[in-house]
């Protein structure tokens, strides 16, 4: 059975005009493969009708501290929500469609509520929905645990629900829509010049991702070591860019995070040049980093808190142009 599961997030589906941008994405898709599986997050972000902290912030307001088991019952909403909307448009332009929440899709999962696990998968609904023809759109971020309890997978839930589905199903690849181009060296709303990385491995990306980069979620990463997945893309929704392969050989890649709120840059590398650890402390050093740290794939250190951000944005320049 040839498979491909792609996945939009809450920016890609904010608006009836991102919607459609949305659907020619899912017709392109449809048009290459025999079979096809959507996975959706809430629409929108904080202060839309339907997303996630929107739909939390219902219970908050009652003043009463909610349960876990309670908050994912809410929570799961918003992924239903971007599932139906997203299949009636389907249906309604002419293409087969069905909408499953997790426990339908069989996304089977532990009991710990609000950053559940996924244990298995049960994929005999969703196989006899594509081999009758049908797109099969997929809320997002759920599942259901052994007792029978609704449970969501934890923050960036939806790229590990992809990235599960396309393991359990054997899919010829998972496509992870962003509102970026791609997997970057660093945060472009901080780092202006930041370029796209175009091919990273899973180890990278998930040690990246662990230390600030949102692309994509690190529990993801590791998900696609349980369930054998070997080919992901990450896109982006409003544009044609090709984004960032990640396989799972080594390749060399370098991001740059910083964590404001105690003044501590990060620098993830993998790189085969020798010496890499040193030229990197070198170069954090002339821009007055200190306490700098390596940890395996990973090098850490302070900066001084007055102009933090001109010297990121100088070791950044150095970083590009010297690896």
């Amino acid at each position: 059975m040839s498979v491909q599961v792609i996945k939009f997030g809450g920016s890609s589906l904010r608006t009836p005009e991102d919607r459609q941008t949305v659907y020619e994405k899912i017709v392109q898709h449809k048009k290459e493969t025999q079979h096809l599986v959507v996975v959706v997050s809430a629409p929108g972000r904080q202060g839309d009708p339907y997303a996630t902290d929107t739909l939390l912030g219902l219970v908050n307001k009652e003043g009463a501290m909610a349960s876990l088991r309670e908050l994912d019952m809410i929570y799961a909403c918003g992924e239903v929500i971007s599932a139906t909307m997203i299949t009636t448009l389907l249906i309604d332009r002419g293409y087969p469609a069905i909408s499953l929440n997790g426990w339908q899709a069989g996304l089977i999962t532990d009991d710990l509520h609000f950053d559940a696990s996924v244990k298995h998968i049960q994929t005999d609904r969703i196989k006899k929905h594509l081999e009758a023809g049908k797109i099969v759109v997929v809320a997002g971020s759920q599942g259901v645990s052994d007792s029978g309890d609704i449970t969501t997978l934890g923050r960036g839930g939806s790229d590990t629900t992809a990235v599960a589905l396309a393991g359990a199903l054997s899919a010829e690849k998972v496509v992870i829509y962003t509102d970026v181009p791609g997997m970057m060296t660093a945060d472009p709303k901080l780092i202006p010049s930041a370029k796209l990385i175009p091919l990273a491995d899973y180890d990278f990306t998930r040690c990246y991702a662990e230390n600030g980069a949102k692309v994509i979620h690190a529990k993801a990463i590791g998900i696609a070591h349980q369930f054998g997945c070997k080919n992901i893309h990450i896109k982006p929704t409003f544009s044609t860019e090709e984004g960032t392969n990640l396989s799972i050989q080594r390749q060399d890649a370098i991001g740059l995070a910083y964590r404001e709120e105690n003044d501590q840059g990060v620098i993830v590398f993998r790189h085969r040049r020798k010496g890499v650890k040193e030229k990197l402390s070198e170069i954090i050093q002339r821009h007055e980093g200190w306490q700098i740290r390596h940890n395996q794939i990973v090098l850490e250190f302070k900066l001084p808190g007055s102009q933090w951000k001109s010297r990121l944005e100088h070791i950044h320049q150095e970083l590009i142009n010297q690896l």
